[in-house]
């Protein structure tokens, strides 16, 4: 049987230790993205990164997940569609059956993925700020999860009824209004 060398346990374990920090900090960089279907799903407050907005979440057990937006830090009112009486943004189209949710970085807007079973089935970008909600695909998927999310665009990955592997990648451009 072979040993170590005992000289080469403190640097193994500086490696490791390492490849655990960088894993844990990609982690945390990720948090821009919520699977919030199924058994991943936590009901309750998912905070913007760095924002003043958050997500509800309600795991509805067989009804789905159904979220709402609100203005977390609101205190003095100061965008117009937000005010101390109206914290929450809710809609059926966009807050029902929802499967994953991101975060566009540096910026007030969320994209919502939802599914067809109890919900449209399409993927959505909401602007926070003004309330407003664009389709920027109809699907008609019975999973569709978010894998990863730019200030130009969000890739989705898609899959049918009948099958648990996604079908297909799309690549979803969001409107050059909405571009910096």
């Amino acid at each position: 049987m072979t040993w170590m060398n005992v000289e080469r346990i403190p640097r193994a374990l500086t490696v490791i230790f390492s490849l655990a920090l960088m894993s844990a900090t990609a982690y945390g960089a990720h948090k821009s993205i919520e699977n919030i279907a199924g058994t991943a799903c936590r009901t309750g407050v998912h905070q913007q990164p760095k924002g003043p907005f958050a997500v509800f979440v309600f795991c509805d057990d067989a009804l789905g997940t159904n979220i709402a937006v609100f203005y977390s830090e609101l205190g003095v009112p100061r965008v117009e569609k937000w005010t101390l009486t109206r914290r929450f943004w809710q809609s059926e189209k966009w807050g029902t059956d929802v499967q994953s949710i991101a975060w566009m970085p540096n910026r007030n807007f969320l994209v919502v993925a939802t599914s067809e079973m109890y919900g449209t089935g399409a993927v959505y970008l909401l602007d926070l700020e003004k309330q407003t909600a664009i389709t920027l695909a109809e699907l008609q998927a019975c999973e569709s999860q978010i894998q990863s999310i730019s200030e130009h665009a969000v890739s989705v990955a898609v899959s049918d009824c009948e099958h648990t592997t996604p079908s297909k990648m799309l690549v979803l451009p969001f409107p050059s209004t909405v571009r910096k």
